[in-house]
């Protein structure tokens, strides 16, 4: 029994180094398609702050933020889900040594002609000696899968700040409308007095009186559903930060839209393999993909196990230190192509994901290019909205001393003041546009934003010991 067991554990050992068979691509992005640069990356870019959303330069957005990306649920689901799959992981690892349980057993037996009792105190053994290395690419496969799963909850922080900026900047939005819609009504508020003061000396109609009255209530009009969209946008913000709305807003009063400067720089197309998040937890699970075939592979190839026990024994029967050491192996002979079929479905399985990647890659260049162009263009419409708006101020100007001197009818009046109006909002919403798209931006090329796994949220309101 010595000498056997001397045999067996240099063997078994030997045979735990494993055979591949099969090859693992840990570098699947070399297999996309070659992207050199974007057609029309910006001249000047500013340095890239870390996290990304310190680059507007607000305090307010940023404590909100941080303090949501610490309490959302959505975070704290897939922060669970991580450290799933790294228990997985340590899971998968554990399978590849020895198993080692106490044995301990005490036992009577009576039968018409004997008794006997005894006592066997000690140890057992159980080990599936990995000689193809299905075990080892199956933790390879956990390993990456948990990769892959700490790479989606960064992706999911940068796509829930880019969410809780964009509704951030849309309730300033609707802040700054409501206090220009109130400015506004203030100021024909006063036309209407005026108007209504010339009808009582006779210097103008009735019509003049009624079109502005119906002016001033068509900008009155618009305040109850910017009330409305603000108060919206607010309860989106404490459903983002993991609470239930409670009328407490989180926009500063003086809140306003940030001065952009210019947009961060945005590398080449490759180096969104290594700055999106979304990205790279693709490549992780297509490596564990690639392990799965691998594992599948060495699931048709004979299964080697060692097992055993060594007990010291007490009683009526033998007496002393017992070993017994087994080596056993099982060969798959005909399943019917059962583990075939799996290797084919593994390998399916990555040439679906390797697709989807592919896929990926080029929606991401898509989203720069499209930021870049579209913050262009939106700023482009901006400069020509203002000087438009000044032009009417000008013409409202005009229009508004040409009647009060009677030199014109209040047709004209109104209609350069409605457009003045229009446009003042108009200018508000495209400046918000043009913010979404610098935080769209920022979004494309990946953040950045922290790691995810250098403190990982838990349920808000839960502590862990």
């Amino acid at each position: 029994m010595r000498i056997s067991a001397y045999l067996i554990a240099p063997l078994a050992a030997f045979l735990l180094l494993g055979c591949a068979l099969h090859k693992v691509d840990e570098e699947p992005e070399g297999r996309l398609p070659e992207y050199t640069e974007y057609t029309d990356p910006p001249g000047i870019t500013s340095p890239l702050p870390s996290p990304w959303w310190k680059a507007f330069g607000d305090e307010n957005l940023n404590v909100l933020i941080e303090e949501s990306l610490g309490s959302n649920y959505q975070i704290a689901e897939l922060a669970a889900r991580y450290r799933t799959s790294l228990a997985l992981t340590d899971e998968a690892r554990a399978l590849r040594f020895p198993s080692v349980d106490a044995v301990a057993e005490e036992a009577i037996e009576i039968d018409d002609s004997d008794f006997r009792d005894f006592t066997e105190l000690g140890g057992a053994l159980f080990w599936e000696v990995d000689i193809f290395n299905r075990l080892g690419y199956q933790q390879s496969a956990f390993s990456a899968e948990a990769e892959a799963s700490s790479e989606e909850l960064d992706a999911l922080r940068l796509t829930l700040s880019a969410e809780i900026a964009e509704t951030y900047y849309s309730a300033i939005e609707e802040k700054l409308k409501l206090a220009l819609l109130r400015d506004q009504r203030e100021r024909d508020t006063l036309l209407l007095d005026l108007t209504e003061l010339r009808f009582a000396q006779g210097v103008s109609s009735a019509v003049d009186v009624l079109q502005q009255r119906s002016q001033l209530d068509d900008t009155v009009s618009l305040i109850p559903s910017s009330e409305a969209a603000y108060v919206v946008f607010e309860n989106r913000l404490d459903v983002l930060a993991g609470q239930a709305p409670d009328g407490r807003f989180k926009t500063p009063e003086d809140g306003d839209f940030p001065v952009l400067g210019s947009p961060p720089p945005v590398g080449i197309p490759s180096e969104l393999l290594l700055n999106r998040p979304d990205l790279r937890a693709l490549k992780y699970s297509l490596v564990a993909a690639d392990n799965r075939i691998g594992q599948a592979i060495a699931e048709r190839l004979p299964n080697f196990t060692i097992t055993g026990s060594y007990v010291y024994a007490a009683g009526s029967g033998p007496n002393g230190p017992l070993g017994i050491f087994l080596g056993s192996l099982v060969q798959p002979l005909l399943d019917w192509g059962l583990r075939e079929a799996r290797v084919r479905q593994n390998r399916e399985l990555y040439e679906e994901g390797l697709a989807r990647f592919a896929e990926a890659y080029i929606r991401a260049i898509e989203d720069v290019e499209n930021a870049l162009f579209l913050e262009k263009k939106q700023a482009e419409r901006l400069v020509i909205l203002k000087q438009r708006k000044d032009v009417l101020q000008q013409t409202a100007n005009e229009t508004r001393y040409r009647y009060m001197q009677g030199l014109t009818d209040y047709l004209p009046v109104l209609t350069a003041v409605q457009e003045l109006r229009q446009i003042e909002r108009n200018i508000l919403t495209e400046e918000r546009i043009l913010v979404g798209y610098r935080i769209r931006l920022f979004r494309a090329i990946g953040g950045p934003v922290e790691a995810a796994s250098e403190g990982l949220a838990v349920a808000p309101g839960r502590n862990d010991s």
